[in-house]
């Protein structure tokens, strides 16, 4: 399983380990339930879309060529910017999150380097060539294909502090 889909199963399972746990024994003692007493209030995955962070025109100047949006995947969390001739590619996958809920999910993942230069909850995942940060109540997943350099690190780090700059002015 990818390390995608593994992170998105890991905060589903933890948004409902967190609802269980919220629900507690509320009305054990009358036997009937209201919907509001086992369902949590349902967020959206995503409640902006990404590429009001992120333009098409902004990856294109960091990549240095034309890059173009896709339409969103995964119900609004998930846009790939890719180059006319399909070979670069820009992915970024966002979800609302808390910031212990971000933590825990970190600590779950095998450990990444560090990413000092865009906060403290920033990390790099050279195995995957995946950087991940928590900005202004999102996780934010970052990766860069590009065959024309020999690590993504850098540009997967100007990705990220682009989407941070445009989340913290709004």
């Amino acid at each position: 399983m990818n390390k995608r889909k593994w992170l998105a199963l890991a905060l589903a399972a933890m948004m409902m380990l967190l609802g269980l746990v919220a629900c507690g024994d509320k009305g054990a003692d009358d036997g009937d339930l209201a919907p509001s007493d086992y369902l949590p209030d349902a967020k959206p995955p995503l409640d902006i879309a990404i590429t009001d962070c992120l333009s098409a025109a902004e990856v294109s100047t960091i990549m240095g060529m034309t890059m173009t949006a896709s339409d969103p995947y995964e119900h609004g969390t998930w846009v790939v910017y890719s180059s006319e001739d399909g070979l670069h590619s820009v992915s970024v996958s966002m979800e609302n999150t808390t910031i212990p809920l971000y933590d825990a999910m970190i600590a779950e993942l095998s450990s990444g380097e560090a990413e000092s230069s865009l906060g403290y909850r920033a990390f790099w995942y050279g195995l995957t060539g995946e950087m991940i940060n928590y900005c202004e109540g999102y996780s934010i997943a970052v990766s860069v294909n590009d065959p024309t350099v020999s690590s993504t690190k850098g540009l997967c780090q100007a990705v990220m502090k682009k989407i941070v700059d445009n989340l913290q002015a709004k």
